[in-house]
């Protein structure tokens, strides 16, 4: 079954925008707060969501040229875990106009390559979903009660 390609853009724009909504919350001092998920902060999450949308653009275009393969039958949970902390660790080394900008490109990096995929098998639509609208959704949730927790 095919799922349509313009109906995962919307629904990627919305899920951002509901997560930069809640972002906006967050007053700019406070985005490097710790506490959010763990010791991640909402910068953290930013640049979390922005790093995983940019993976998920390059599998598409991996998807795309043929010959993919899913990179988490072969790697461990350690190894993503790992993987996250790193994005995490770099992300607070980083100034917020780098974050933002970079979550922009991430973003529109995996929002091109769905669209250059035409058809979007079953595969691509869940690969797309779970790495951007359903990952934004998810954060968004968070930073959401930490943008609650600052105002009460």
């Amino acid at each position: 079954m095919m799922a349509d390609a313009q109906e995962l853009l919307t629904r990627e724009e919305q899920a951002w925008d509901r997560m930069w909504a809640a972002v906006e919350r967050v007053p700019a001092a406070d985005r490097t707060k710790e506490g959010v998920v763990g010791d991640w902060s909402v910068q953290d999450l930013v640049w979390h969501c922005a790093r995983w949308a940019d993976f998920c653009g390059e599998h598409l275009e991996i998807m795309h040229g043929g010959g993919w393969s899913d990179p988490f039958a072969v790697e461990s949970d350690e190894y993503w875990d790992r993987m996250n902390q790193d994005i995490a660790d770099a992300s607070k080394a980083m100034a917020w106009d780098d974050v933002a900008t970079g979550a922009i490109a991430g973003r529109e990096h995996a929002r091109a390559a769905l669209a250059a995929l035409g058809d979007v098998d079953d595969v691509a639509e869940t690969w797309f979903a779970d790495e951007t609208f359903m990952h934004y959704d998810e954060h968004e949730e968070h930073i959401a009660a930490f943008a609650d927790g600052l105002s009460a």
